[in-house]
């Protein structure tokens, strides 16, 4: 797996936590109106805020080693603190699910500040410039016989080549 692909899942995972933001926001705005939530709304919100969490932790698992340490310390800050609340939260207490979303929402921004510094996004530029390079080098014969030729001349004949790629 490569930071390409931690900061890929990730969006994805960013944009679901930022939707479920907007529905929270229209549930509460229905709350200003009516304080009541009859028909479940709570307990849905509470639902999805479980799927959320279990998707972070798979997230976690599998690319727990390659992001950066202040995301990984993000993680287990989220999963200590609304990761518990979440996990205890079976009864879907609308006060709680409140306090839950705050915190899902807070973890998002945290998360995103995270991971898209400037180092991660060259990295990720230059892990996409390697990858498309070595399928080129494969795929393509003459691109492969200028590698190999730079190779055989000296080091400085590959940065070059290297350099122009990126």
């Amino acid at each position: 797996m490569s930071a390409l692909t931690y900061l890929a899942e990730w969006r994805q995972i960013s944009a679901r936590i930022r939707g479920f933001e907007r529905a929270a926001a229209v549930h509460a705005r229905f709350l200003s109106v009516n304080s009541a939530s009859p028909y479940g709304a709570d307990k849905d919100l509470q639902w999805h805020c479980a799927k959320i969490k279990a998707t972070v932790e798979q997230y976690r698992q599998t690319f727990g080693d390659l992001m950066p340490y202040a995301a990984k310390a993000a993680i287990e800050r989220f999963l200590a603190d609304a990761g518990q609340h979440i996990e205890g939260n079976t009864g879907g207490d609308g006060k709680l699910v409140q306090t839950i979303i705050v915190k899902l929402i807070a973890f998002e921004s945290e998360m995103t500040f995270c991971l898209d510094d400037l180092m991660e996004r060259v990295r990720s530029a230059s892990e996409l410039a390697f990858m498309h390079l070595q399928r080129l080098i494969v795929a393509d014969e003459e691109y492969r016989r200028k590698w190999q030729t730079a190779y055989s001349e000296h080091e400085t004949h590959c940065e070059k080549l290297g350099g122009t790629h990126l």
